[in-house]
């Protein structure tokens, strides 16, 4: 068993709050993040939505004493 300490991921997600996975993630101008395309009935649907990029911290929750240790 391989014990990890917290980690920090990169996510983006709409100014809604809506996830977006990464490989439909694009970056123009100045490296401001976008929505490139969509997938719609397996057609993929350009578009040009302003994301938001978060940074969430993943913490183990498996041993309670593990975890008060980190």
């Amino acid at each position: 068993m391989v014990l990890q300490n917290q980690t920090t991921q990169r996510m983006f997600v709409t100014e809604d709050g809506q996830e977006v996975p990464s490989k439909y993630v694009c970056f123009k101008g100045e490296g401001k993040p976008y929505l490139l395309y969509t997938e719609e009935d397996g057609k993929r649907v350009i578009t040009d939505i302003p994301l938001v990029e978060v940074e969430v911290t993943m913490t183990p929750e498996k041993d309670p004493e593990l975890s008060s240790l980190v």
